[in-house]
């Protein structure tokens, strides 16, 4: 069925970069929008512009500019949408593409593109738009697949196939010309020399009995900077400890990003050893197989426990903070007294400073005396009529904040899951390093600050009590303290205020 152009008066031009494109791909996007704009004012259109400004995924889900633009479509806001090809509404699952097809069908919105267009209600316009989008989901998957087989035989040849090599190597990049002056990017890997004294010490220094944590304190005392040029720590000392990379090793597949089809949450899985994808490289070594084995050795034999899975739960878990530097207290659990030989419970800030430097804080015995003291400044402070007077915040403040948060934490949601699926790109090689770390950079001071007003809306939230919400979390807790029999059920009761 051919569509009725003369019914249509204003249109949605959909944009979208595509990975096929590589680096050419926002100059192919700007031949896209001059050709769609272009059509659409020789067909004398009105028309809004929907691009989506990043390397998307295959799914709605990770294309936030599409379901904008679908939820304008179901408001009746356009006759058509106006795209270069249908490709770029979805290649992704027959899910992704039914729903499109759906919402474009009962708001009676055509989908056109310069070679010709579709009316959705026509049998014949749907079942060939359908044809063409389980053909594009084919093509896309054969596209990932060619990506895969080409990193696996990278790797077999062993050469490194996702972004760039652990510290002290680096990866120089160099362009070659062959005999028919065709020209091709490739790389060395080669070791920073300075760096790989930094390497040298850290591996000795551990094999000599320094644990990881006196070892980023050493490092950072001598002002040395850690891969990410920042200060060192425990965890990034170990992670370079247990890289296979520095023995000649270079392991693909090890971890596999799945996305759960109703959540559409991402998350990690660790495969069996048999499916890793393993070569060997012809770059330097800086570490042999025995020390390895030692350094793993030694790791197994001081794996830490956390103190909080050695020690369970104590009444204030979670709710005190360090005066001096501002951490979370922790505890240590029946330490003996010197003047009286009874034992108790303490609590104390186990805090270190990249260098070393311990907080000052000395911690308290938590006794009795501790716990009524605790009690009764609750009970006191709380119930006070002149502080219950000073609360400003009243219910529909509370709730303001609340949608606040709400609407914070789905636009953090959707930064995580972007930075996710960006990884998830890189780990699959249709993502370059270059591609990766741009969606990095974008996104990941976005996420930083979102959590950080999240948390202190959360902080302004708990204070937001009305009176009465106040009196009775008051009441109900000076109810049931004394009867609490265990330390969880006090630390639950002790949250509640």
């Amino acid at each position: 069925m051919a569509v009725n152009l003369s019914k249509i008066s204003k249109v949605a031009i959909y944009l979208r970069k595509s990975r096929d494109e590589n680096s050419d791909a926002e100059d192919v996007l700007w031949k896209h929008r001059t050709r769609l704009v272009e059509y659409a004012q020789q067909n004398g259109w009105q028309y809004d512009i929907y691009e989506e400004k990043i390397i998307t995924g295959e799914t709605l889900s990770d294309r936030p500019v599409i379901q904008k633009l679908l939820q304008e479509i179901e408001k009746y806001k356009y006759d058509a949408v106006l795209v270069i090809h249908p490709d770029r509404l979805s290649r992704g699952g027959s899910q992704d593409f039914g729903l499109i097809t759906s919402v474009l069908k009962y708001a009676n919105t055509y989908l056109i593109t310069p070679q010709r267009g579709y009316d959705l209600t026509d049998t014949s316009d749907s079942l060939l738009l359908g044809i063409e989008g389980v053909m594009s989901n084919t093509e896309l998957n054969l596209i990932k697949s060619r990506f895969k087989w080409g990193k696996i035989q990278s790797v077999k040849k062993g050469r490194l196939s996702n972004g760039n090599p652990p510290y002290p190597y680096e990866k120089v990049r160099k362009i070659i010309e062959d005999e028919k002056g065709r020209v091709r990017v490739d790389f060395d890997i080669i070791v920073n020399e300075e760096k790989n004294k930094v390497y040298q010490k850290i591996k000795q220094m551990y094999l000599g009995g320094m644990g990881t944590e006196r070892i980023a304190f050493q490092l950072n005392k001598e002002n040395i900077p850690s891969p990410g040029m920042k200060k060192w720590s425990s965890t990034a000392v170990q992670r370079l400890l247990l890289h296979e990379f520095h023995m000649g090793k270079i392991i693909y597949g090890r971890y596999e990003w799945k996305k759960k089809p109703i959540s559409g949450e991402r998350e990690v899985v660790k495969r069996d050893e048999s499916e890793w994808v393993v070569g060997y490289g012809n770059y330097q070594k800086l570490k042999t197989e025995e020390e390895h084995t030692a350094i793993l050795e030694i790791m197994s034999r001081n794996r830490k426990i956390p103190r909080r899975a050695r020690h369970g739960v104590y009444p204030t878990s979670g709710l005190l903070t360090c005066k001096k530097c501002g951490r979370l207290m922790a505890y240590s659990r029946g330490r003996q007294e010197a003047k009286t030989g009874k034992t108790y419970d303490y609590t104390k800030c186990y805090y270190h400073s990249p260098e070393g430097v311990k907080c000052p804080q000395r911690g308290v015995k938590m006794d009795e005396n501790f716990y009524n003291a605790l009690f009764d400044t609750i009970i006191n402070s709380y119930i006070d009529t002149n502080r219950i007077k000073q609360i400003k915040q009243n219910k529909e403040e509370k709730k303001k904040i609340e949608e606040q948060i709400k609407q914070k934490q789905l636009e953090l949601e959707k930064h995580e899951n972007a930075l996710k699926t960006a990884r998830e790109k890189l780990e699959e090689g249709i993502f370059t390093d270059e591609d990766f770390l741009d969606t990095k950079r974008r996104r990941q001071p976005k996420i930083i600050k979102l959590r950080k007003e999240i948390a202190e809306l959360e902080n302004t939230r708990f204070t937001a009590y009305s009176q009465e919400e106040l009196e009775k979390l008051v009441e109900n807790f000076k109810q049931n303290w004394h009867n609490a029999t265990t330390d969880e059920e006090k630390n639950q009761l002790l949250k509640t205020i």
